[in-house]
């Protein structure tokens, strides 16, 4: 399968998903050190190959480490991505907040 078609896919999954009744956030909703799961992500196909090839893709664990003025900075298996408000708004993830509960136990 072409990667083309393999980005198609999860952007079709990605579009199904949020027919569900889940709770998503954009990234540069959490707040710095807050984890997520990447559900989708809104874009063209150059945008998501893009961050595909940066492993930024649905399914990925993803973590805010800076959210101040300038780009968001994010860990994503276990590399540093700097990303700009603009690409942050379009990652939606799902914010499970238990998770984030037993983290700070």
């Amino acid at each position: 399968m072409s990667e083309e078609k393999k980005i198609k896919n999860l952007t079709r999954a990605g579009i199904e998903g949020r027919k569900k009744d889940k709770k998503l956030f954009p990234v540069t909703s959490l707040k710095e050190g807050e984890e997520g799961v990447i559900h989708s992500i809104s874009g063209g196909l150059g945008f998501m190959s893009r961050l595909a090839g940066m492993g930024i893709i649905p399914g990925s664990g993803i973590k805010v480490l800076r959210k101040s003025r300038g780009p968001v900075i994010v860990l994503v298996n276990n590399t540093r991505v700097a990303l700009g408000r603009g690409q942050a708004s379009k990652i939606l993830v799902v914010f499970d907040l238990l998770l984030q509960r037993k983290r700070s136990l």
